[in-house]
């Protein structure tokens, strides 16, 4: 990976933290370090090197792959951090098609909107919104739960019908388009999504860190398939 000239904003690291690893971009968005060593364990990657994100503008753009863990349950930990360049440099991800994989919030974050604490934009990647679970079960949902595959591609290769993950939420993602759903949960009595593909753009509900082997597969399958496909 090539150095890092442009710079950005300071923020705090209670705010945002940015860690690349091999070519891939760990973006957290949480109050302090949260879980991001857990991922960091969970991914199939080499030696580790942090940096800070007010001397990485362009970090995104050079690193190869980026994943986006946010999964803080306080959506308004958003709002400061929506008012951000990187919201600029994540889109030019996007454009210059970057494989992105959203986790929990991560995965909210690439909708049109959310309805968590006020109507907020998302990323604008993937067109749907975000709202509540519709459920008289307790919320969030906390722990182990299925999701139905309902077509596989490279994230969700050799991963078994009805295996189970981990979840940590309240609010789930409304696709207006069917056809990029890959993988369904029921809570409550209701099915949402949780699992979204679309181009180079990838979404799970779920803490695939969490989720012991089946977890370890996604993340598996996001840096052996996913990424050679996208770079040719």
């Amino acid at each position: 990976m090539r150095e890092i000239t442009t710079a950005i904003p300071r923020m705090s690291a209670d705010e945002l933290s940015i860690h690349r690893h091999s070519g891939y971009v760990l973006i957290s968005y949480t109050s302090g370090k949260h879980n991001i060593n857990s991922l960091f364990c969970s991914f199939p990657l080499s030696q580790e090197a942090s940096c800070d994100p007010s001397e990485n503008a362009d970090l995104i753009l050079r690193g190869n792959r980026s994943t986006y863990p946010f999964d803080s349950e306080d959506n308004r930990l958003l709002i400061p951090w929506w008012k951000k360049e990187l919201i600029n440099f994540t889109r030019k991800a996007y454009e210059h098609q970057k494989p992105i994989l959203g986790i929990c919030l991560g995965m909210q974050l690439l909708m049109d909107y959310s309805e968590e604490f006020g109507k907020h934009p998302g990323l604008g990647l993937l067109k749907g919104g975000v709202n509540k679970i519709k459920t008289k079960a307790k919320l969030p949902q906390i722990g182990w739960n299925t999701v139905k595959i309902i077509k596989t591609n490279k994230l969700t290769n050799n991963i078994k019908n009805n295996d189970w993950f981990y979840f940590v939420h309240s609010y789930v993602i409304r696709p207006k388009n069917n056809n990029q759903v890959f993988g369904i949960t029921e809570y409550g009595k209701d099915e949402f999504c949780s699992i979204i593909s679309y181009n180079q753009v990838y979404g799970v509900q779920f803490h695939p860190e969490k989720s012991s082997q089946s977890g370890l597969k996604i993340y598996h399958n996001f840096v052996w398939n996913v990424w050679p496909a996208a770079s040719g």
